[in-house]
């Protein structure tokens, strides 16, 4: 289901994370661009893409476990995959960047 999001907070967010990664054990797919203010472990710009929440730990902070397709250094036109951490804050910046604002589960 594509849900859109425009006028959640991040509290809305974090439910979100919360209910469908420990009760309904299933990852949310986000629509993100990113870029040097809308994430701080991606380097570069993306134009958008997809990325998978995984995981979330609110026990000590803020934090958020994404699957990343696109997250290393570009080997070619290929560019590997990786998982990082990020805030709750900062993946509701990404997916707010684009026009889209949107997320799929």
């Amino acid at each position: 289901m594509v849900v859109g999001v425009s006028s959640w907070d991040v509290t809305r967010f974090r439910s979100l994370f919360t209910n469908h990664i420990r009760t309904l054990r299933a990852p949310v797919q986000m629509n993100p661009i990113l870029n040097h203010s809308t994430s701080t472990y991606y380097p570069g710009s993306t134009s958008g893409h997809y990325d998978v929440v995984i995981g979330y730990d609110y026990s000590v902070g803020d934090n958020v476990y994404i699957y990343e397709p696109a997250g290393g250094a570009p080997q070619g036109h290929i560019y590997d995959n990786k998982t990082a951490w990020d805030t709750t804050t900062m993946v509701r910046a990404a997916t707010m960047a684009n026009p889209n604002k949107n997320i799929i589960y």
